[in-house]
Order: C-alpha cells, then sequence, then structure tokens
C-alpha cells in the first residue's frame, strides 16, 4: 500500500497529513494497484538491440535554423514578455489565483490571432459554450476562425483540433481535463500529467501553439504535478492585489527567451488592457513630498517602475516591538530597520517602537536599489522629518550601514526627470558613473546617516 502526493507526486508508504516533500496539506491518496505497477521500472534484455537513432551535428543544425521565427500575438504587453511573440510548437502554461483574467487574456489572443489561415480552438472543461460566446461578446470578438468547445475530454479536444487544422489552441483548464485509459480523479497527478504530455506532443507534431491554463498553489507551483513545470516550454505567472487595478504577468520559464520581463495590464470593463506606461497607476496623487513617504525608481526586467512607500513609527505599548512589512520583503526589511536603529537612531524612536511600513498600489519590491527609499521612509515617519524637495531614492543598504549599489543609475536618474520629480538621491559610489542631467538635482549618500541628513 502507497500514497502518492496530487502536488509534487512524493510517495510514502506511510500516510501524512502533509506532504513532507512540498509541504502541502491532505494531499497524499491511496494509489491503486495500476498506480504502483506503472511506477515500477521496467529491465531491458541486455541481448535486445535497438536501431540507433539519427543524430545531428550543430553545424547541420546552424545552417538548417536559421533566425527563429516569433508569431505576434496581438497583445502589445504579452508580446513584450514573450520576447516578440509566439513560436510555432510553443506551449505555454499560464497561472494565476482565480478573477486574475487568464480566460479573458487567452481569448483575446484567440481573438487577434485568429483568421483564414490560422484557424483556432478554445477548449474549456469548465464553462459552456454560452458563457465563453458571452465573454467573446463583451470582448467585441466575431471571429468565424475562432471555434468554441465545451468538453472535459483530452482526446475529444485533440481529435477536433485535428479536425479543425487548428493552428492555435487554449485549453481551460489543464485540471478540469480528463484522458481514457488514465486512472485518478479529476484534477489529479496522473490526469493532469497525461493531459499536459498529450497537448505537448501534440503542439510538437502539428507546429502549434497552445496554451494551458492552470490552477496554481500558493507557491506559484503547478496544481496536481509538478513534473508539468517540466513539460511545457513556457510558465507564465500572474500577480494582482485587491488594492489595485494593475495586474502583473511575469515569466517564470521560458525556453525561446528571457525570464527577467513583466507584462502590466489593466482589468477594464471590455477586458485586459496592456499598460505600456503604468507610471500614473504607481505614483500617489500628493503633489509634494509628505512625512513617513518615500519613492524609489525599481528595475523590473528592462524596465523602470516607480514605487512609493509608505511608513508609520509609533511608540510600542509591548515589550517586543512590532515589525510588520506589505509589499517587501518581511526578513530583508526587519535587517533594514536593525541597521537603522543600530546606525543612526540616536534618540531610541525606531529600536523601541513598532514599525509599520507599506507599498501603495500593490506593487511589490524585488529590487534591493530600493532600501534607500524604506530606510527614508521609516526615518521620516519617525523623527516627523518633511522631505525638502519630491525626491526619488535610490541605493542598497549594507549590514554595516552604508549604501552601495550602481546598477542601471542613469536609467533611474532619467525615469525621475521623466516623472516630474525634483531631486534623487544615490549612492555615493556612483558619482564617476553619473553623466550631467538637467532638471533634477542629485545629491549622493555614503551612509545611513548620510540619508537623514538628506530627508
Amino acid at each position: 500500500m502507497k500514497y502518492e502526493c496530487s502536488n509534487c507526486g512524493y510517495q510514502s508508504i506511510k500516510h501524512y497529513s502533509m506532504c513532507p516533500n512540498c509541504k502541502e496539506f491532505d494531499s497524499l491518496q491511496l494509489m491503486t494497484d495500476d498506480d504502483q505497477s506503472s511506477t515500477k521500472m521496467v529491465k531491458i534484455s541486455s541481448s535486445s538491440k535497438a536501431k540507433p537513432a539519427k543524430t545531428y551535428t550543430v553545424s547541420e543544425l546552424s545552417k538548417n535554423l536559421g533566425e527563429l521565427h516569433r508569431i505576434p500575438t496581438g497583445v502589445v504587453e504579452l508580446d513584450r514578455l514573450l520576447m516578440g511573440g509566439m513560436v510555432e510548437g510553443q506551449v505555454i502554461l499560464i497561472g494565476a489565483e482565480p478573477g486574475f483574467g487568464k480566460s479573458t487574456l487567452c481569448l483575446e489572443v484567440l481573438g487577434s490571432m485568429s483568421n483564414d489561415e490560422t484557424p483556432t480552438l478554445y477548449a474549456s472543461g469548465e464553462e459552456s459554450e454560452r458563457q465563453i460566446g458571452q465573454r467573446a461578446e463583451r470582448l467585441r470578438i466575431d471571429n468565424e476562425n475562432l471555434h468554441i468547445l465545451s468538453s472535459k475530454s483530452t482526446n475529444a479536444i485533440l481529435t477536433t483540433a485535428d479536425e479543425l487544422h487548428a493552428k492555435i489552441m487554449i485549453v481551460d483548464s489543464l485540471q478540469a481535463m480528463e484522458t481514457d485509459g488514465v486512472t485518478g480523479s479529476q484534477g489529479g497527478s496522473a490526469q493532469s500529467k497525461e493531459a499536459a504530455y498529450l497537448y505537448t506532443e501534440w503542439a510538437k507534431k502539428n507546429n502549434a501553439m497552445v496554451f494551458l491554463i492552470a490552477q496554481f498553489t500558493k507557491g506559484d507551483e503547478v496544481a496536481g504535478s509538478n513534473m508539468i513545470s517540466h513539460v511545457v516550454d513556457t510558465i507564465l505567472v500572474g500577480e494582482s492585489d485587491n488594492d489595485s487595478k494593475l495586474k502583473f504577468l511575469r515569466s517564470k520559464k521560458n525556453r525561446y527567451g528571457r525570464t527577467d520581463e513583466v507584462a502590466v495590464f489593466v482589468h477594464e470593463e471590455d477586458g485586459l488592457k496592456s499598460v505600456t506606461d503604468p507610471s500614473g497607476y504607481l505614483i500617489g496623487d500628493e503633489p509634494v513630498a509628505i512625512t513617513g513617504s518615500a519613492m524609489s525608481i525599481m528595475r523590473d526586467g528592462i524596465r523602470m517602475l516607480p514605487v512609493e512607500v509608505n511608513a508609520l513609527v509609533v511608540e510600542s505599548s509591548y515589550s517586543n516591538p512590532q515589525r510588520q512589512f506589505s509589499g517587501m520583503d518581511s526578513s530583508r526589511s526587519k535587517i533594514l530597520v536593525a541597521a537603522l536603529s543600530k546606525y543612526a537612531d540616536d534618540d531610541g524612536s525606531i529600536t523601541g517602537g513598532d514599525v509599520f511600513a507599506n507599498t501603495i498600489n500593490g506593487i511589490k519590491i524585488t529590487d534591493t536599489m530600493a532600501d534607500m527609499a524604506i530606510i527614508a521612509s521609516i526615518a521620516s515617519s519617525a523623527y516627523s522629518m518633511e522631505p525638502k524637495y519630491r525626491t526619488v531614492w535610490c541605493g542598497e543598504v549594507t549590514l554595516t550601514g552604508r549604501v552601495r549599489g550602481r546598477s542601471m543609475i542613469n536609467e533611474r536618474v532619467r525615469e525621475s526627470i521623466r516623472l516630474g520629480f525634483e531631486r534623487i538621491v544615490v549612492p555615493l559610489s556612483c558619482k564617476d558613473m553619473i553623466t550631467s542631467h538637467k532638471g533634477i538635482i542629485i545629491d549622493y549618500a555614503d551612509t545611513i546617516h548620510d540619508v537623514i541628513k538628506l530627508l
């Protein structure tokens, strides 16, 4: 008797309430005899010989392949994320929490790419044809080459796709699919894996493009089996926040390009709209600098995003002061507070006070060059110091209380000028890198003490 985790495929003869491998609760399921027999390794006789497979040299492949051809999806931000568009035979797994707009985005892609030479298929195991049709009407999609199918059968969907000679297919969702001859419950490890294998095999065989919409766990892993991540070519993960209209789509894996890019969308009544310049959504409404607030220019991929940090420091009523952060790495933020307390907190306001900090509009700080903005906002609140100018703070703070960092500093200065800020504070080590910039004051900080002096 064996148990298998439906999330990661871990097997054990003992049942656990939490999987020892992926830490998912209530995911271990009793394996049937068929499941156990399928996992046994088959011994191959040494006397059996297979025909040698054909190999290719790198030179032969370089001559025949040529430049990689990308097909634009018609969605500006998605094309940015995919380095210009999709590649024939590419299988993309897209996942996000409910309400992100995965189905809407995929339907928009089909509406844009469908034509006489490119028939497409939207196969859903969760919604009826009528529901999908209503969404298409809301998105103002009217295309005779876009076919809708409501089915949970992987075999039926692939047969239909072959009959239509579909070049692009959407499967919504992977966990709703059932495959003939495969045991296990719908959405389980065996069913999800087999469906992913079959759709990927079909895409490669027909040089077609496939979007697999999937449910993700809290750790941004594919629900059903982590092995699915190794089958597909690209994994896109959506992030959203109830406090913001913006939705971010990031590439977690991409065999055809980089994974350091981000796509930004806003959910409107008529679908997900690309946001090529998200600055207007990310900058607060305050025209002047205010106490407890600091701005930074954060690098996300090759894009520069403004991020506003708000902080509140109050006298603590607990023996152990509270430290709470939202929109930033909690562990790193606590280290910054500790450094600020040691090297610049002369009156103990921060050491003995409760410190709260968060970002505005649901954006998450992923760039250490925003450290100085976190420090500046906390110090501004603790000492009730209102910044002299509308300032951008860019620099990484070390455990020794120094300010460092030189990454893309001129790009951050230019973005600050474009957004109308009056001053930018950067690390002193960047002084020799800064080219002349008109229209903005540039100050330099070498230590945390310098940051507080420049408030």
